[in-house]
């Protein structure tokens, strides 16, 4: 069973716009090799997130100590 809803354009623009911000060109399904993708992206970014926080953790804590 489905439901036709009719959407205004403002909503429709909004939603392209989300869907372009978060990798989608388009309203089709993504292929598996574009989830793969986009997969690899987010977890090379927290990898490099996790990174850049320790590495600041460790610097301020050497930075301190030889302050001391």
């Amino acid at each position: 069973m489905s439901v036709k809803q009719s959407v205004s354009p403002d909503e429709r623009v909004r939603v392209v716009e989300a869907a372009r911000v978060a990798g989608l060109d388009s309203f089709d399904t993504p292929t598996l090799a574009a989830v793969e993708r986009r997969r690899l992206q987010l977890w090379a970014m927290t990898l490099l997130l996790l990174v850049a926080v320790t590495l600041g953790i460790i610097l301020l804590t050497v930075i301190e100590s030889v302050q001391l």
